[in-house]
């Protein structure tokens, strides 16, 4: 019998956020909870060949692109700072339609800065408490604390 079910969703940057997730699904399994698989592009592919088993839902990507030269990386990346706070958004509306339609237990957050709720535990897991960006990192790192801190576990 099932304690539950557990969201669980990495960021699909890479593979990194989504193979150190495999292990804390096995974990849930093994302790008698039902994880939920959120996540999108080869990430939720990822996921969904090593459990295909599991229920997943595909959440919105956020695409950020990268300068090719250094030196226009930061302002590349202000200009997409609209992007990542729809996407967010998106999350947002995407945990809130899911709540209503199971009942969670918990939420485990891979940098995914939109998954956290109220009413729900809800953990982040992230490699970057501080985001280093030269003159920048006051700014950043405030930034991605004002979401951390909305967690109720890092």
């Amino acid at each position: 019998m099932s304690k539950g079910s557990v969201l669980v969703a990495p960021l699909n940057w890479g593979l990194g956020h989504a193979t150190r997730c495999i292990p804390i699904i096995k974990a849930l399994q093994k302790y008698g909870y039902n994880p939920i698989l959120a996540s999108d592009g080869a990430a939720l592919e990822l996921l969904k060949k090593e459990f295909p088993e599991l229920e997943s839902y595909a959440l919105p990507s956020l695409k950020i692109k990268y300068a090719k030269k250094g030196l226009w990386f930061k302002f590349k990346i202000v200009l997409q700072i609209f992007r990542l706070y729809r996407c967010i958004q998106q999350e947002r509306r995407f945990l809130k339609k899911l709540s209503h339609k199971i009942q969670l237990k918990g939420i485990i957050a891979d940098n995914r800065l939109g998954l956290y709720h109220r009413a729900i535990p809800c953990a982040i897991l992230s490699h970057q408490l501080k985001v280093y960006s030269g003159s920048t990192t006051a700014l950043t790192s405030w930034l991605h604390q004002y979401f951390i801190k909305k967690y109720d576990e890092c």
